[in-house]
């Protein structure tokens, strides 16, 4: 997202508001063998329930989308969290364990960086994306 781009600002700052709910009244415990590590155990109802607030909230197509489909059986989540310096570096979520009867772990990790440019190479070729729809 292109920094000072108000869509981005704006769903950025409504992820921010969805950690937070999520994270009120869930259980924290710190990692014994890495302290930036954080275990947040909360429930797939009140994720569900977030993650339904934070797409009605940014993309109101998408929410009414995901309000039509039936919400997961309540049971306990995990969510990983690792801050450095009092800032979020990582987040990891097995997604595994929103699939019933399933075993192992296949996660989905984000990591938080600070935004950089990006070059492209001088023979690079430029495309118009407006055509691409036509």
């Amino acid at each position: 997202m292109p920094a000072g781009d108000p869509d981005a600002a704006r769903t950025l700052a409504e992820v921010r508001t969805s950690a937070t709910n999520l994270l009120e009244g869930a259980q924290v415990t710190r990692d014994g063998a890495d302290e930036e590590h954080l275990i947040v155990t909360s429930s797939t109802g009140k994720a569900y329930a977030e993650l339904q607030r934070l797409l009605g909230a940014v993309s109101p197509q998408a929410g009414k989308e995901l309000a039509g489909e039936k919400a997961p059986r309540d049971k306990p989540v995990v969510i990983d969290l690792w801050i450095h310096d009092g800032e979020l570096t990582a987040a990891e979520v097995d997604i595994l364990q929103f699939v019933e009867g399933a075993t192992g772990r296949s996660a989905v990790r984000v990591e938080v960086t600070t935004g950089a440019g990006i070059s492209a190479p001088a023979d690079a070729t430029k495309i118009d994306l407006d055509k691409l729809s036509e």
